[in-house]
C-alpha cells in the first residue's frame, strides 16, 4: 500500500519536492487504490497454538485494562506482550485512554524493542484511530486486528491483562503506578515461566545414578510456592511420576 502521510511529508522534504494539498491527495489516491482498500478489509489472521502474528517476524498483542483510580489519577493500563514467548512487553498506566496516550505508550515500546514488526489490537476506537494508526504505519509495522472480548482471537494480550492484575494482587501493590510498582508488575509480566518435563516411567534414580530431589519453585502467575520433585537438567526440571 501507499505510505502514510507524514513519512510522505518527510520524502517530499528530503528530496525538495513540493505538493499541493498533499493530504487530500494523497486520501484521493488511496480511495481508488486495489491494494490500498483489500489491506484495509485485510481478514484476522488465524491464531494457531497461540502463535498469532506473521510467521518469522516479532509481533506483539497489546490490550487495556481498567483498575481503581489511584491518587495520580491514574485508572487504566496499556499492556505489551510478545505472540510467541518473547521478553518482550510491558505496563504503563494511564488516566484516559486518549488516541495520544496510546500513541505515546507504543512508541515507547517501540524505541525499546526496535525489532518489533506486527501489532496486534482489538477494534476498539482507542486502538483504531488516526493517531495510533499513522504512528504505527510510519514505522512500516503490519497491523492486524482481533475481535474484543474474545480469548481466542487475542488472548496473548488478555492474559497480559490478567498477569498485570494478579501481580498487582499477589505484591499487594496499592498505588500499582507507582515508580516501583511499576517495575515490580513489568518484571512479573516479562518473567518467562520454568519448563517442565513430565515422564510417566521416571524412575526415582536417574540413569547417571543422581538421586531426585526436591526444589521449591515459586510461580510467576500467582506468586504461589510449590515443591518438584524430579531431577534438575540446567533450566529445566525433570518431573519425577508421583
Amino acid at each position: 500500500g501507499h505510505p502514510g502521510l507524514q513519512r510522505l511529508k518527510k520524502w517530499c522534504l528530503q528530496n525538495a519536492v513540493c505538493i499541493p494539498h498533499l493530504d487530500s491527495v494523497l486520501r484521493d489516491v488511496k480511495s481508488h487504490c486495489a491494494l490500498c482498500l483489500e489491506l484495509g478489509k485485510q481478514p484476522t489472521e488465524k491464531v494457531i497454538n497461540d502463535r498469532i502474528g506473521p510467521e518469522g517476524l516479532t509481533s506483539v498483542s497489546c490490550d487495556i485494562g481498567e483498575l481503581k483510580r489511584t491518587r495520580r489519577g491514574n485508572k487504566y493500563f496499556l499492556v505489551v506482550k510478545g505472540n510467541r514467548g518473547e521478553n518482550i512487553g510491558g505496563m504503563f498506566p494511564l488516566p484516559s485512554m486518549t488516541a495520544g496516550r496510546i500513541a505515546d505508550c507504543l512508541a515507547r515500546i517501540l524505541v525499546c524493542y526496535p525489532q518489533i514488526k506486527a501489532i496486534r489490537m482489538d477494534n476498539a476506537p482507542h486502538f483504531k484511530n488516526k493517531v495510533v494508526l499513522e504512528l504505527l504505519e510510519n514505522e512500516g509495522l503490519i497491523i492486524q486486528w482481533s475481535i474484543p472480548y474474545k480469548p481466542d482471537t487475542n488472548g496473548v494480550a488478555e492474559r497480559a491483562v490478567c498477569t498485570v492484575k494478579e501481580a498487582i494482587k499477589t505484591l499487594n501493590l496499592k498505588e500499582w503506578d507507582s515508580p516501583g510498582a511499576v517495575l515490580a508488575i513489568n518484571k512479573a509480566l516479562l518473567e518467562q515461566p520454568l519448563r517442565q518435563e513430565t515422564a510417566k516411567d521416571t524412575p526415582s534414580v536417574s540413569p547417571q545414578g543422581e538421586q531426585e530431589r526436591s526444589f521449591l519453585h515459586k510461580r510467576p502467575q500467582d506468586g504461589k510456592v510449590e515443591k518438584i520433585e524430579g531431577n534438575h537438567e540446567g533450566n529445566t526440571i525433570r518431573c519425577a511420576t508421583p
